[in-house]
């Protein structure tokens, strides 16, 4: 049976969830926890990293690092 309270987040607000429930807000742990699980989310398939990076170059009419 479903919840009848279903909060949807944002990729933003989720994360910022995450922040809530650790034990240590300062540990280096903590911080390197919260940076790794908005790498894990933002990742971009190389593919359509690629063609968006092609698609500026193609914009600026120049390389794009």
């Amino acid at each position: 049976m479903l919840a009848k309270n279903i909060v949807k987040l944002d990729p933003f607000h989720w994360l910022q969830r995450w922040g809530e429930i650790l034990q240590d807000k300062q540990a280096e742990e903590a911080a390197i926890f919260r940076a790794l699980m908005s790498r894990a989310l933002l990742v971009c398939p190389q593919d359509i990293f690629l063609k968006a990076k092609e698609e500026l170059e193609a914009k600026k009419s120049r390389r794009v690092s």
